[in-house]
């Protein structure tokens, strides 16, 4: 009803303005400057109209935004411009004694009208924008709770983590200067299978020992049963996307070194007992409820999975070393991606909320070279509804799919992506609701690293303890290895074949392909996710 107002109001202004500029033209003698003052208005107000069928109709057809606004704003194009010819054809035709109709028309009366019509008109869309910037008001509390609902427990300090972490990271320095120049050496030795690596290097020895301290308060912290880093859950906005998740992932690369150094150096239970921090490391990166939180920590658990193939002693190591490492079977990515979900939506409502022009230290684009404050407003007016609308669709579509398997919602997911780039959805969802396959086939991948890592241990304890490998994986089936992990990309039991390199534990990976245990290979995302474990 405020919207079919708000377009009488409209075509009303409009009509009465080209009445109160004919009136006055029409009781002009001759043509003259004002003549032309007057064809400019009259044609500047029809391209107004035009120039706003014409936006919205690029938005509509090309980015499917406002599709519902382009009938009203074409309607009231074709209306403004059929009053425009009426008015200036009976107002301005001249008559036999050589006077025209609108010289008759009351110019006062008219512009009175006039002015009480453009107040009207703008209490309208004032009082619409008011309502809008109330709503926008309101998510700001639903984020809170939003992001308050998926928010971890608080942990006592003497039981915290997070305290000890800050400490390492503090002497590991700032997480965008690379340590000392180590940077491409790191990415040379932590490759799977590299041979670049050199225990021996004296450097890097020194190395070592610089950051030994760091490497005691890493395995600290991860003896620690809980980890809070303090974040003001209440109230999320983009300043909670901290550094923590790039420390940690630098301290795993610090760990992943140490453990390699010790290997190298005969100490099998120091380097498996640096693979059990980084495991317990990832799980503290995840208890943040963030995406990238999430992300870094199955990048952590890729680089305990590739050391601890690294690292196992020649011939197997015993059961005494194979006790010093562990890996947590109650962690599933697929839950801490639906809680990802949920303050990532919390997000995109703070984004939403901070249109609603008021002034502060998460202010709204406008105040940082964006938009202006009419154009804000317009988009509370007439787009904001669709987009919320279109917001709260997909984020209950992403939450419904992030509940399933992968493996059952491959295609669904790439569906509500192309709908985000093609579909009917808002201006501000488009830009905000990121494409989030990726990160569930990420999350898919980080499950079957971490349960093909279960699982090769638990062989390697019963080859310890037994002499052999079991016949099928759900002989290992005990304490350690509850239920055989089922692969996530396919929904089946992880696999258990012999090849010529040993017997190897695998998922098919995100490629959906068997490739029967054939080595992952990070740069063209094919093959298997496979722990190797040679007869030796």
């Amino acid at each position: 009803m405020a919207y079919a107002l708000l377009w009488l109001e409209a075509l009303g202004v409009s009509l009465l303005l080209v009445a109160t500029l004919t009136a006055c033209t029409a009781r002009l003698r001759r043509a003259g400057p004002l003549v032309a003052l007057y064809a400019l208005a009259v044609f500047g107000l029809l391209a107004v109209h035009a120039g706003a069928v014409g936006v919205v109709g690029y938005l509509a057809m090309a980015h499917s935004i406002g599709r519902s606004l382009f009938a009203p704003v074409l309607g009231l194009a074709v209306c403004v411009g059929v009053g425009v010819f009426v008015l200036c054809r009976r107002g301005l035709r001249c008559r036999q004694d050589g006077t025209r109709p609108a010289a008759s028309w009351p110019r006062g009366r008219l512009a009175v009208v006039l002015a009480a019509a453009v107040a009207v008109h703008a209490v309208t869309f004032w009082n619409l924008d008011l309502a809008a910037r109330q709503r926008l008001g309101t998510l700001r509390t639903e984020a809170g709770a939003l992001a308050m609902s998926v928010a971890p427990a608080r942990v006592p300090d003497r039981d915290n983590a997070a305290i000890l972490y800050e400490q390492a990271f503090d002497r590991l320095g700032p997480y965008n200067k690379p340590l000392a120049g180590w940077q491409e050496k790191w990415n040379d030795w932590l490759e799977p299978n590299s041979t670049a690596f050199d225990a021996g290097d004296a450097e890097f020895a020194a190395f070592l020992k610089q950051h030994e301290p760091t490497l005691r308060l890493l395995r600290l912290g991860a003896g620690k049963p809980g980890c809070y880093f303090e974040l003001e859950y209440h109230d999320p906005g983009l300043d909670m996307i901290i550094t923590p998740p790039v420390h940690f992932r630098r301290a795993a690369r610090l760990l992943a070194l140490a453990a390699r150094s010790r290997a190298a150096a005969g100490d099998a239970l120091g380097a498996l007992g640096d693979v059990r921090t980084m495991f317990v490391l990832a799980e503290h990166t995840a208890s943040g409820p963030l995406l990238i939180a999430m992300l870094s920590a199955i990048g952590i658990d890729r680089i305990a999975f590739d050391t601890l193939r690294a690292v196992l002693p020649p011939g197997g190591p015993a059961e005494a070393q194979l006790a010093a490492v562990r890996v947590e079977p109650s962690v599933s990515y697929r839950r801490l991606f639906q809680r990802a979900l949920r303050m990532e939506e919390a997000f995109r409502l703070t984004c939403y909320a901070a249109f609603d022009g008021r002034r502060g230290e998460a202010g709204p684009l406008w105040e940082h070279g964006g938009l202006p404050r009419p154009v804000l407003a317009a988009y509370r007016v007439f787009l904001l509804d669709d987009d919320l609308a279109s917001h709260y669709r997909l984020s209950a579509e992403y939450a419904a799919l992030a509940t399933k398997p992968y493996h059952q919602t491959v295609g669904q997911w790439r569906r509500i992506e192309d709908q985000i780039v093609d579909g009917p959805i808002g201006l501000l969802t488009r830009m905000l609701m990121p494409a989030l396959a990726a990160a569930s086939k990420r999350a898919a991948e980080g499950d079957a690293v971490r349960g093909v890592a279960r699982t090769a241990l638990a062989a390697l304890r019963c080859r310890a303890a037994q002499g052999a490998w079991p016949g099928t994986l759900e002989e290992l089936v005990g304490d350690d290895l509850p239920a055989v992990p089922r692969d996530p990309f396919d929904g089946r039991p992880l696999r258990w074949k012999r090849t010529e390199r040993g017997m190897v534990v695998y998922s098919i990976g995100p490629d959906g392909t068997d490739d029967g245990g054939a080595p992952f290979d990070r740069k063209t995302r094919a093959g298997d996710i496979a722990f190797d474990l040679p007869d030796r």
